[in-house]
């Protein structure tokens, strides 16, 4: 049984976050408590990505659909915010070096690698993409007007499934074998009968 508690549950613009508390309920391990972080990504009445860090290999694990299931039937309980570039338009320098080292701080493992490569390619005197471009990309922000988005769906195991289920429906049953047989046997008596009496 999986009984699912959500903490900080936002949506910047076109970005869904959450943090999902699952409780798994067993008769034999009791209750295992853990926490994911989930993000979706929609555009448009399509939901383009997902992902979440629990080690589920499935494109749509049991916490994204809890989530936006979530985000359905209770939006009152999602706190909207603005694009995260817009908030940090907001700050003021002071603010944003402030801002930058707190996420340094709380996550130094994850973020400092990535931080400092970022640091080398903005301090660096030589030309590079990141200087060259005016902006960052924010993927709170949605995508472009003119960018087609698509479904985000493992199409594989979608076809994969669909075989599935057609094969089980479409092909015949033994007992419908066994009706058509004894309609085809029939038939080549009737004809033999047939023949014998024209002969």
């Amino acid at each position: 049984m999986l009984n699912i508690k959500f903490a900080k549950l936002n949506i910047h613009s076109f970005h869904l976050s959450a943090s999902v508390n699952p409780q798994m309920m067993s008769a034999t391990s009791g209750v295992a408590r853990s926490q994911f972080n989930v993000a979706v990504t929609f555009d448009r009445r399509k939901i383009t990505s997902c992902n979440c860090t629990c080690s589920s290999k499935a494109y749509w694990c049991a916490h994204v659909v809890a989530v936006c299931l979530h985000r359905i039937h209770m939006p009152t309980q999602v706190c909207l915010r603005a694009p995260v570039s817009e908030s940090l338009s907001r700050l003021h320098r002071d603010q944003l070096q402030k801002f930058a080292q707190y996420l340094i701080s709380e996550l130094p493992q994850q973020i400092l690698p990535t931080a400092q490569l970022l640091l080398d390619e903005l301090l660096s005197a030589q030309p590079n993409a990141i200087n060259s471009y005016c902006g960052a990309p924010d993927p709170t922000a949605g995508a472009s007007a003119h960018d087609q988005t698509s479904w985000y769906l493992d199409e594989k195991t979608l076809h994969d499934n669909i075989k599935k289920i057609l094969i089980k429906f479409c092909v015949p049953a033994p007992i419908v074998f066994r009706y058509l047989f004894s309609i085809l046997i029939s038939e080549l008596n009737f004809e033999y009968y047939i023949d014998q009496q024209i002969v």
